[in-house]
């Protein structure tokens, strides 16, 4: 799970580099963003038959696509990150599923799985320095590749084979049917947010001609929040309501995009990006294990990559509409806003959450 952090991070790093080396627009930027996570939306849906298989079969794909990236194939880059997103998509639903199967507290230990997962995250723009430096990042997506493969040979010895996806009642109703809709619409934006910061920040702090140490120090500063927030949450998150643990960290998320797009200074940029990541932290993990009370399935991932995939891109296409890449970023401080909001309109602790279903229903 570390190593997908690693993995999710990896684009919006090297992101410059392909700009630069290929002549990217925002705008096409943005696409391959969209493709990467958009096959991370579809990869959670493909949990069928035994684990282990899913789960070799993911790490394969993040492999192949990462070698195939690290000679820079123009003509095939849409192809390998709709694999890349594809392959890290049926490896996080895969690892979050036998995750939440084997433990009795999912609030907490989804949050110390999503903590192991910024672990990667927050290592990825120091280990991406070169590829800053030298504008070249072959040699890290090959190493990363290789890595990869090494996991898919690793779970083939490692896990047993009759691991399978538990199916209930509510499991077998179509799609999202029995997860309240406001919570659907809350992981998709979460998730949105997330990518779209993550994607475009060392772009968008590299233009702002603060210099090479501010490039590297503002992805660090928002993955160091994420990981220090789902640190401290997976210690003493137990003793803190869901709700009030949500609405506080995406107060916090709300203030911090706005401090973004409205500060020009250094200073300013990190303390943004460590709040963004500091608030993101604890509110996807508890998202979903709200949902998945209501459904044990890979649909909810689904939605969580349909955000990853769609922010991101608005970002870049509004960003070359009005060539500004600070324009672009209303896009996800509005839906930061717009979670703010229907957190404070809608219930948010799991008790609550299933009186008002239940009363609905009845």
């Amino acid at each position: 799970m570390a190593a997908t952090g690693v993995g999710v991070a990896l684009p919006g790093i090297i992101l410059p580099s392909l700009v630069t080396r290929l002549k990217l627009q925002d705008d096409q930027a943005g696409l391959l963003l969209l493709l990467a996570w958009l096959g991370s939306s579809v990869g959670a849906l493909l949990l069928r038959g035994s684990l282990r298989t899913v789960l070799t079969a993911g790490s394969a794909l993040i492999a192949g696509s990462a070698l195939g990236l690290s000679g820079l194939p123009g003509g095939y880059l849409k192809e390998l990150f709709l694999l890349y997103g594809l392959g890290l998509g049926v490896t996080m639903t895969t690892v979050s599923v036998l995750c939440q199967q084997n433990v009795h507290s999912k609030k907490v230990e989804l949050i110390r799985l999503n903590l192991a997962w910024a672990v990667g995250a927050c290592v990825c723009p120091s280990l991406a320095l070169r590829v800053t430096l030298k504008g070249d990042p072959g040699p890290l997506l090959f190493a990363f590749g290789l890595c990869f493969g090494a996991f898919s040979l690793w779970t083939v010895r490692a896990l047993p084979s009759d691991l399978r996806l538990k199916r209930n009642d509510t499991a077998r109703a179509p799609m999202l049917e029995g997860i309240p809709l406001y919570l659907v619409a809350m992981t998709f934006l979460v998730t949105g947010i997330e990518a779209a910061f993550g994607g475009w920040l060392t772009t968008y702090a590299g233009r702002m001609h603060h210099g090479l140490t501010v490039t590297v120090a503002a992805p660090t500063c928002f993955w160091a929040g994420l990981l220090l927030s789902r640190f401290i949450w997976a210690l003493f998150g137990v003793s803190v309501k869901t709700g009030h643990l949500l609405r506080g960290s995406l107060w916090l998320i709300a203030c911090s995009a706005i401090l973004l797009i409205a500060t020009s200074s250094s200073v300013g940029v990190l303390l943004a990006a460590f709040g963004l990541g500091f608030g993101l932290g604890p509110v996807y993990p508890l998202l979903l294990a709200l949902a998945l009370d209501f459904k044990e399935s890979g649909v909810i991932f689904f939605v969580a990559g349909l955000g990853c995939a769609c922010l991101p891109w608005l970002t870049g296409l509004i960003s070359n509409q009005h060539a500004s890449l600070h324009v672009g970023l209303f896009a996800p401080a509005i839906a930061a806003a717009l979670m703010l909001a229907l957190s404070l309109v809608f219930p948010l602790q799991k008790s609550e959450v299933l009186r008002e279903s239940t009363g609905k229903s009845t």
